[in-house]
C-alpha cells in the first residue's frame, strides 16, 4: 500500500468530504455523525486554504485521511490552531496518522502558530497515544461531554506548545 501524504488542494474537497462522512458515520470518533452538506464543507476548506491554515491529506487513489488545523478567530488567540484529524478504518494502525500529524505540525510551525489544541474521546486510547508521542499534553477532561444513543462519554483536552 502506497499512501501519499501531502498538502490538500481545493481539488480534494469532494474526497475529503466523503472521507469525513465515512469516519463520522462510525459514530465513535468525531463530534458529528455525518459530514455537513457539501457546500458548507467546501466553504470551510476554502476558508482554511485562503487563510494558509495547515490542511494535509492522505491519498491512496482517493482521500483516506486528513489532518487540518483551523485558526482561532479571536485576535488574542491568533497564535492558536485547533487540530482535527481522521483516517478511514482500513488505513489505521499503519503509521499514516503519524505522517499526517507530523506534516500538519510542520506546516503549523511554518505558519507561525505557537499552540495547537484538540479534543478527543477519552476511550480513544490509540489517538491519545499518538498525540502524546508528538508531545501533546492532557490539559483537562470534560465529563459527560458527548452523548450518543443515550451513552455519555468524557472527552480529553490536549495541547501542544511549540518551543
Amino acid at each position: 500500500m502506497t499512501v501519499d501524504v501531502r498538502d490538500a488542494t481545493l481539488d480534494d474537497i469532494a474526497g475529503c468530504h466523503h472521507c469525513l462522512d465515512d469516519v463520522a458515520k462510525e459514530g465513535r470518533w468525531l463530534s458529528r455523525l455525518n459530514a455537513p452538506p457539501l457546500g458548507g464543507f467546501a466553504a470551510y476548506m476554502a476558508d482554511l486554504h485562503h487563510a494558509r491554515a495547515p490542511q494535509i491529506v492522505a491519498v491512496d487513489d482517493k482521500v483516506v485521511g486528513w489532518c487540518d488545523i483551523r485558526l482561532d478567530a479571536s485576535p488574542v488567540r491568533a497564535h492558536v490552531g485547533i487540530l482535527g484529524m481522521g483516517l478511514l478504518r482500513a488505513y489505521r494502525g499503519k503509521g499514516i496518522g503519524s505522517r499526517l500529524l507530523q506534516m500538519a505540525m510542520h506546516r503549523a510551525r511554518e505558519r507561525g502558530l505557537e499552540r495547537l489544541e484538540l479534543s478527543l474521546l477519552h476511550e480513544n486510547s490509540a489517538a491519545r497515544a499518538l498525540y502524546a508521542q508528538f508531545g501533546f499534553q492532557i490539559e483537562g477532561r470534560r465529563l459527560r461531554d458527548w452523548k450518543h444513543d443515550g451513552v455519555y462519554q468524557d472527552s480529553i483536552l490536549m495541547a501542544f506548545v511549540f518551543d
